[in-house]
This record gives C-alpha cells, structure tokens and sequence, in this order.
C-alpha cells in the first residue's frame, strides 16, 4: 500500500514538473502605426509696455506753447498656449496571419518581438453532470 502511494505522489510530481511554461520569442511584422499625443494647454503672462505722450495745451497768457507729458502704460495679458507631446504607439502587427494591436511607448520599427507562451491543458478537467431520474 506504502509503495502504491508512493509512486502515485511520484507521477503526479513528474506531470506537473513536465508541465512547465514555454516561452519563445519571435518576430511579427508591424502594419500599422499611429501615434498618441497628449495635449496640454497652458497660459503665459506677459506685460506690455509702451509710452504715451500727451500734448496739453494751455490757453492762458503765463504759458505759450505746449507741454508734452510722456506716461509708462502697462497692459497685462494672458496668452493660451497648446502642447502636444507624443507619449507612445498603437500598433497593429500580423502573427501567422492574425492581426494583433499592443501600445508601446517607442516606436517599433516594421517588426515587433513577440512573446509565445505555450502551456498546457494537463490540470484543466471537463465537468460532466449527469442526471438521473427518481421513479
């Protein structure tokens, strides 16, 4: 009984250390790229500043002539400002005649490296549910 439960723990120990992942690495080639901004708005103050001159007249008999007055005027303004600034791709790729999309932060070029993972189905079980009739 000892050596039957033995090798019971010993097969399902060998499956699952034989039922590891499996990754590969391979190439796709890219058919599709566009990329993505994000805008940003911001607003810039600056001052203006130019001199007036202001002719005054005087009528009366004291002062012939006129007084030019020069004044500092300043205007304060705001202008609105947009930025766009790219932050990654979307792109499309075709796998063994599948097309796939992914973001990605560079742009990729005409081929992108992708990932395979096989794994496999050992632990995965089907529930079957029979029913039975009561007479």
């Amino acid at each position: 009984m000892k050596i039957l439960l033995l090798s019971s723990c010993l097969l399902v120990l060998s499956t699952s250390a034989l039922a590891k992942h499996t990754q590969w690495y391979d190439e796709a080639k890219v058919i599709n790229v566009t990329p993505v901004y994000h805008h940003d708005y911001y607003s810039n103050r600056y001052d203006d500043h130019f001199d007036d001159k202001v002719i005054v007249k005087h009528n009366n008999d004291n002062h012939r002539g006129k007084i030019i007055i020069t004044t500092d005027n300043k205007h304060h303004n705001k202008r609105r400002n947009k930025s766009n600034r790219v932050i990654g791709y979307n792109v499309s790729y075709k796998y063994r005649g599948q097309v796939f999309d992914t973001f990605t932060e560079q742009h990729p070029g005409n081929y992108i490296s992708v990932k395979l993972n096989i794994e496999p189905l050992v632990n995965k079980s089907r529930v079957v549910v029979k029913q039975y009739r009561h007479d």
